[in-house]
């Protein structure tokens, strides 16, 4: 996952080239990560005490 850069107030920057495929951004403890998608896969988001401590990737091959 790739560190994205949030400003004093908040606000989010996101670069226009991470955006051209789908992906997830997850926001946790005043930081904010990009994860693109994978074509076929499952994606798992485990938090504990509030925050994100881990996100597991399966991905699929499709036959």
């Amino acid at each position: 996952m790739d560190l994205l850069k949030l400003d004093i107030n908040g606000a989010l920057y996101v670069p226009q080239e991470k955006l051209k495929n789908p992906c997830v951004i997850v926001f946790s403890d005043g930081k904010a990560k990009i994860k693109p998608l994978q074509q076929f896969g499952t994606m798992e988001i485990i938090t504990q005490d509030n925050k994100i401590s881990r996100i597991n990737c399966k991905e699929s091959i499709l036959f």
